[in-house]
């Protein structure tokens, strides 16, 4: 198991995204100089399906592109519930700029989703509890300690060179779980603490 190769990640949970569901949540999608083609929209509604995953009761989501000189502005703003998620980026390339707003909102809805009280700096601290959003739908897996969180991920199939780039957008984790293109196998490219980038697989 990954949790054992690596216990500092604390990874008890991948699982691998199944099919593509019908997307259904209120998307406003506006380009600023930028035309919104029908592939890129549905690209874009790919990727903000993921909100789903963390939070059910979205009511909004508004993405302006915009192009200014050399750049694209991307302006994504999220409504859920009582919470509100806000991200913006720039970037001489669209897509990117979008990707870099998009990965910043699932933090963001991440770290919301829950939080761990009373862990210290380093190692998870002994009986330290989980608080999601909605506490009471939330049910802690059998068989795990109290200050391990479950997370779910999204498992992508990418280069190497790929999931260093995306390795390079997260700003909170150390790590980015992929599947490798040319063997099929699952990795992990993750950066020690002295900056050096390692890569494990099977």
């Amino acid at each position: 198991m990954l949790a054992t190769t690596i216990p500092a990640l604390w990874i008890v949970a991948l699982r691998a995204k199944q099919g593509q569901a019908r997307f259904n949540m209120p998307l406003n999608l506006t380009g600023r100089h930028v035309e919104i083609t029908e592939p890129l929209r549905e690209w874009i509604e790919s990727k903000t399906e993921r909100y789903a995953k963390y939070h059910d009761r979205i009511s909004l989501i508004e993405v302006t592109l915009t192009k200014e000189k050399a750049y694209y502005l991307a302006d994504i703003v999220v409504k859920a519930g009582r919470s509100e998620y806000n991200a913006k980026t720039k970037h001489p390339e669209l897509r990117v700029a979008f990707d870099e707003a998009n990965d910043k909102i699932i933090k963001q809805m991440d770290k919301k989703k829950g939080r761990i009280i009373g862990r210290k700096k380093g190692s998870p601290a002994m009986g330290s509890a989980i608080l999601p959003e909605d506490a009471e739908a939330f049910v802690q897996p059998a068989g795990l300690p109290a200050w391990v969180q479950l997370e779910t991920i999204e498992i992508q199939t990418c280069t190497v060179e790929e999931a260093f780039e995306k390795l390079k957008l997260l700003d909170e984790r150390e790590f980015f779980v992929f599947r490798n293109v040319l063997n099929d196998s699952l990795s992990i490219l993750y950066r020690r603490k002295d900056g050096a980038i390692r890569l494990i697989q099977p």
